[in-house]
């Protein structure tokens, strides 16, 4: 898999290596540019330029100052695995995104660190994924969202610092929440500052969620619906 970073990233391109260096050229700092429609991975240096290939696990890296999105698999799955993913330049960037995946197996995000995006640190929208042992701080909209029909278990993350809601569900998306340590959640753009807000017909479990500040609201509005502690 080529993965783009630094002038030994670009060298090693060319002689077929791989290379895990993410502290280079900030313009070339994009672990996935892009997953071809059919499925699989898009490689555009790949010999079969276009082929969609099985993409099964990014795990280990260090994504710094990407542009759109530090991850993004679309009509794909994968195991992303302890990468940190922190700081995209955009001002619509995300750490991690997964879209349009109904269609394949459930992806799992696990152990990495997503903080310092314009946008959310996970997003998923039309998606199915676990979510577990991440921690997720100081993005500037939400910890982690998920929207558009997507299905979610959210197990073991830490959400702290991020803008208007640590998780945020909606769209008729169903989410399992359990044993989340959320806080010091921020006020955003129409003033809320939600530990867990659920929207527009989202349906959510909760089961032993720790909130660190004793203000911090889990609030339903607009058809979303919230069961257990």
């Amino acid at each position: 898999m080529p993965v783009y970073g630094s002038d030994t990233g670009k060298k090693n391109r060319r002689h077929g290596k791989q290379t895990r260096d993410r502290t280079g050229d900030a313009g070339m700092q994009q672990l996935i540019d892009w997953v071809h429609a059919k499925g699989g991975l898009f490689s555009p240096n790949h010999p079969k330029r276009g082929w969609p290939w099985e993409f099964r696990e990014v795990r280990g890296y260090r994504v710094v100052e990407a542009w759109l999105a530090g991850i993004r698999l679309s009509r794909a799955q994968a195991r992303i695995v302890g990468n940190d993913v922190r700081d995209t330049r955009s001002p619509y960037g995300k750490g991690i995104e997964l879209a349009n995946s109904h269609s394949r197996p459930e992806s799992v995000i696990l152990y990495p660190t997503e903080a310092g995006h314009a946008r959310e640190g996970i997003l998923l929208h039309n998606a199915e994924a676990e979510l577990i042992g991440n921690q997720v701080m100081n993005n500037n909209l939400r910890g982690i969202a998920i929207t558009e029909m997507s299905k979610a278990t959210v197990q073991g993350n830490t959400l702290m610092n991020n803008v208007d809601a640590g998780l945020y569900v909606v769209d008729m998306s169903i989410a399992e929440v359990e044993d989340n340590h959320i806080g010091a959640t921020r006020p955003g753009p129409f003033g809320w500052a939600h530990a867990i807000r659920v929207e527009y017909y989202a349906q959510v479990q909760l089961r032993e969620n720790r909130l660190a500040d004793s203000a911090a609201e889990i609030v339903a509005w607009h058809n979303g619906h919230i069961e257990g502690d």
